[in-house]
């Protein structure tokens, strides 16, 4: 059936982490808010918020990565046991299907937890988050793994998306300062393309080698040696220009890098990948 554990915390309400599995899908949810005042609200069914759901559920269809689109749980009470119900809307990144998802899975209610009148926890707003602090990243993201990412250290492995995130904020930064010079980006890495304050026309061609320089800059990815980053930008290109969802294109845009002979290795997962392309 799976294992489940739902908390109940005075201040924040519930929360739950949970693996659960049918023939087809796996879902895992780490610390996931919960949006109910208490037990009644939540037998009548809550919808996760899709920003938590995003960053602290994770999925696998028929063994490959997936995305969680939305959730929703809700506590029943059947042949006399306790369930937490899970409905869940899955996609597949390969194809872009919809996969529907529903598990039960045994709970135990916290004693504290009320009936009503408890905290419940705010939706975040996605306009709001400030993607360069490092707080907001640890409280968000949840790597491959399950677990709240770490401070960077300094081996390749532990490259990621707030690597990507930092060089994304330099990058804009050096933007906001025309004074800056790129003679101060490191020797091995190369400048990063001009771009005008607010253009919004930058060529495709531009656009993935910016990603691509980014991606590099971030240590995120790794040339050959004596490689260079021309010969991947029309590939890129024409996987940006695909109809597809971020986590589709990402995998997309990973699998094509890691076919080509002049990349010696990507140090960023599908999830981090799909995030930068978000903003990008």
């Amino acid at each position: 059936m799976g294992t489940s554990t739902l908390s109940w915390y005075a201040d924040r309400g519930f929360e739950l982490t949970a693996e659960v599995a049918n023939k087809e899908v796996a879902l895992r949810m780490d610390v996931v808010p919960i949006p109910a005042d208490g037990t009644l609200e939540l037998r009548e069914g809550v919808e996760l918020n899709s920003l938590d759901v995003l960053f602290k559920a994770s999925v696998t269809i028929e063994g490959e990565p997936g995305q969680v689109l939305e959730a929703k749980v809700t506590l029943v009470d059947e042949s006399g046991k306790t369930l937490l119900r899970i409905d869940a809307q899955c996609e597949d990144v390969e194809t872009g299907e919809r996969v529907p998802f529903k598990g039960d899975l045994e709970v135990q209610v916290p004693e504290e937890a009320p009936e009503k009148d408890g905290p419940r926890p705010e939706p975040l707003d996605e306009d709001a988050l400030d993607w360069d602090d490092e707080t907001t990243l640890e409280n968000l993201v949840v790597s491959e793994s399950g677990t709240a990412p770490q401070a960077p250290a300094e081996e390749k492995g532990s490259r990621g998306l707030k690597a990507l995130l930092e060089a994304l904020a330099s990058l804009d930064d050096e933007e906001a300062s025309p004074s800056s010079s790129s003679a101060e980006a490191p020797a091995a890495l190369p400048a990063e393309p001009e771009r005008s304050e607010g253009d919004q026309s930058m060529g495709a061609a531009d656009e993935a080698k910016g990603l691509l320089e980014l991606l590099l800059r971030a240590e995120n990815l790794e040339l050959e040696d004596g490689a260079n980053l021309d010969g991947l930008v029309e590939g890129t290109v024409a996987v940006l220009a695909l109809q597809l969802g971020p986590e589709a294109k990402a995998s997309k845009l990973s699998s094509w890098l890691l076919d080509q002979d002049s990349v010696a290795d990507l140090f960023i997962g599908d999830e981090d990948l799909a995030v930068i392309l978000e903003q990008w």
